[in-house]
């Protein structure tokens, strides 16, 4: 490498680490950027801070023995600030090795509440043909009606090292500079036939991490163990990892006085993590599951069938009175599986409706769903399960929120549901007063749930 051969020219310190960079030796195309992951290949836990002027870059480097090192002597190192002589712009360096039980969503969660700024956001691409991804603070505004995109700071994860650049001097006036520069840095990381990657979402990062998530929720008490599955046509890269869902558990009384049911689902298929491909370009038809019902109280077994249900979403199987006679039933959604599909549209649904005196869910058609109804002079979506209300994982509470500075509908579904991923819930009771976009709400909203 031209650049980095070069770096030695100009001298080193102590450290064998370069010290500075003339902008007068660089080639065309070059930056002092490309030196930075060259020069610490070998080093689990290195810092950098750097002073960068219109002359040259100069590096005062710091190796440390494990990550509580590099935190501690970096921090006071940052604080002191970063060589103060002269006018030029402050940047720093970081390459940490990361330790068993720190993941991407660990890191994104830093970044967000730590390091957030005025006018900036964070997003998450794939980076080296997926093999690696990207953390980047993005600072956004319309000017003269063109938008500006510029980084303030970049977190790069690969094989199992956090890399961080960032530029402390990021001003109005330099930040199309600051911008190519990490653009530059990140190049480092991506191989010829890279087109700079795909955006990942929250979930996508937990699974580029995980292999299983167990989560639980209330009303009713339900359970769902999920494994990660691989899209056919990504295997192994972060792009092609989606939450599975392996086994649901539900705990419902059809009815105030009756004994708890224990109704469960678990994949029909002898599936494990990583061993399946299920999905095809991030979307799945059904799977056949296994569902047995069981006494709550003496474990008795009921009932048991197959069933189909949508293998990439949890909460798709409600419990509510569908007919009016007073007895809870089982509604199962099927969400839309079209490309470009808003994720809360629904396909078609399935209905079963309990028979108190066979102790069985009994799946009926629409046609004579409606027909029950009209005997049972019920009106459609009225329950008379437990408190007279539905008892789902979508049931309506009398509970308003206030938006505040900073609420994202992902943020909201984790305070009231305990899980991020219901924000679809309350996007669907709130859409008229949100708009066409959910991740436009705007501060002191009233939302609904």
């Amino acid at each position: 490498m031209v650049l980095f051969a070069a770096l030695y020219i100009m001298g080193c310190g102590r450290t064998g680490l370069p010290e500075k960079v003339l902008t007068e030796e660089l080639k065309e195309g070059e930056s002092w950027t490309d030196c930075l992951l060259e020069a610490v290949e070998r080093e689990p836990y290195a810092y950098a801070l750097i002073q960068v002027s219109a002359d040259s870059a100069d590096f005062s480097w710091g190796l440390c023995e494990d990550a509580a090192a590099l935190a501690a002597e970096f921090s006071g190192k940052k604080e002191d600030g970063i060589r103060t002589e002269g006018n030029g712009e402050p940047w720093y360096f970081v390459k940490v090795r990361l330790e068993d039980g720190v993941y991407g969503t660990d890191i994104f969660d830093y970044f967000q509440q730590n390091l957030q700024e005025e006018g900036y956001e964070y997003e998450v691409l794939t980076m080296d043909e997926g093999n690696a991804y990207v953390i980047r603070q993005v600072w956004s505004r319309l000017l003269e009606e063109e938008s500006r995109r510029c980084m303030r700071r970049s977190g790069v994860v690969r094989d199992g090292y956090l890399y961080i650049l960032s530029c402390e001097g990021t001003r109005d006036e330099n930040r199309e500079s600051v911008n190519v520069r990490i653009r530059g840095f990140m190049k480092g990381f991506m191989t010829r036939e890279d087109s700079g990657g795909w955006r990942m979402d929250e979930d996508k990062l937990y699974w580029a991490d995980h292999t299983e998530r167990i989560s639980s929720l209330e009303d009713p008490k339900r359970e769902f163990t999920e494994i990660r599955a691989v899209d056919i046509n990504w295997p192994d890269k972060l792009m092609g990892y989606y939450g599975m869902l392996q086994e649901a558990k539900y705990w419902v009384k059809p009815a105030p006085d009756m004994p708890e049911l224990a109704i469960r689902f678990r994949l029909a298929q002898n599936a494990e993590a990583g061993q399946e491909t299920f999905l095809l370009n991030g979307f799945s038809m059904e799977e056949g599951y296994r569902m047995e019902i069981r006494d709550g109280e003496d474990g008795r077994l009921l009932q048991e069938e197959n069933i189909e249900l949508c293998m990439y979403r949890t909460d798709t199987v409600s419990f509510e009175d569908l007919d009016g006679d007073g007895y809870l039933d089982m509604r199962i959604v099927y969400p839309s599986y079209q490309s470009g599909a808003d994720e809360t549209e629904i396909a078609y649904e399935r209905y079963f409706l309990w028979n108190a005196e066979s102790r069985q869910m009994v799946s009926v058609e629409e046609e004579e769903l409606k027909v029950r109804k009209e005997e049972a002079g019920a009106e459609p979506g009225s329950g008379t399960g437990e408190e007279g209300s539905q008892a789902s994982g979508t049931e309506a509470k009398s509970v308003g929120y206030i938006v505040e500075k900073g609420d994202c509908l992902w943020s909201v579904a984790e305070l009231y549901y305990g899980d991020g991923r219901r924000w679809t819930d309350i996007y669907e009771r709130n859409r008229e007063r949100i708009g066409d976009d959910p991740s436009l709400v705007l501060e002191g909203a009233e939302l609904d749930f």
